[in-house]
């Protein structure tokens, strides 16, 4: 079978007062589908285009349809001297979809609304620290004396999306308090406080006294159960050794439920915001 793909970008900046040669593209693959494609990019790229704001220093629109996946839309980022922003539209399977998030900074704190994926990382996730989960709402980072402080309001999100545009609806509501503070120059506190339908509330240190050694205690309620670890990390030209204890209950978790699920240590998983 053959398929109709179209995609349109457009960038303007306002320190190049014109767009470069190659900054307007256009390609497509004919075939003897649908012909709704290409109008469907240009009519999005117009709208995108008159949404955008003047005082925005970079502007850049893409839009597009495909056949592959049954899908049309497309997305506007625009940035200015103190503020980024995304907004796409469109839809898949003939469902409409939006996406928009846009960050600034007031008064030296940093402020996010709408879509952002929010990392709950612990110094006790030794075997794998890249953990996050995609939000919908509103997010502050601040800074009080020498602690770090991240706010959160809203809602988990699903996240969906083509190569033109990125989407993502409100899943169940959420709230989020995280906190990191240096007690010393080896020793980090930490503490990350969910709650939603139940509770997580888990509170942890960072010992680092050297190159060569990294320990970590964490402790709490992870989704109203139990929660312990404990971790050490040794590296050295010789000797390279990793050591984890965990205490958890494990339960099942609904499939509606699942976007939730939170890993955190050595492969196991904690779960907050489930029946």
């Amino acid at each position: 079978p053959s398929y109709n793909c179209a995609l349109l970008t457009l960038s303007w900046s306002k320190a190049w007062r014109a767009p470069r040669p190659d900054a307007t593209t256009l390609t497509a693959v004919p075939s003897r589908s649908n012909s709704w494609a290409l109008p469907i990019v240009l009519i999005s790229a117009c709208l995108l285009g008159i949404s955008s704001t003047a005082a925005a220093q970079f502007i850049r629109v893409e839009a597009g349809a495909s056949d592959l996946l049954p899908s049309a839309g497309g997305s506007i980022n625009f940035q200015g001297p103190n503020y980024t922003g995304y907004l796409g539209v469109g839809e898949i399977d003939g469902v409409f979809r939006l996406g928009t998030p846009v960050k600034t900074i007031i008064h030296s704190d940093v402020v996010t609304l709408g879509d952002q994926p929010i990392a709950f990382d612990l110094p006790t996730d030794i075997f794998n620290n890249n953990h996050f989960f995609p939000t919908r709402g509103i997010g502050v980072n601040a800074k009080e004396g020498k602690a770090n402080v991240f706010l959160f309001v809203g809602g988990t999100a699903l996240t969906s999306g083509t190569p033109f545009f990125q989407a993502a609806s409100a899943d169940m509501p959420v709230g989020m308090l995280f906190t990191d503070v240096p007690v010393s120059p080896t020793l980090r506190f930490s503490s990350r406080n969910v709650i939603s339908r139940q509770r997580t509330s888990i509170q942890a240190l960072d010992w680092h006294p050297g190159k060569w050694l990294r320990t970590g205690v964490a402790a709490g309620i992870g989704s109203n159960q139990p929660y312990l670890a404990a971790t050490t990390d040794i590296e050295s030209s010789r000797l390279s050794l990793k050591a984890a204890y965990l205490y958890l209950c494990r339960k099942s978790v609904p499939a509606r439920h699942r976007n939730v699920d939170l890993c955190i240590g050595s492969g196991s998983r904690k779960h907050f915001g489930c029946h």
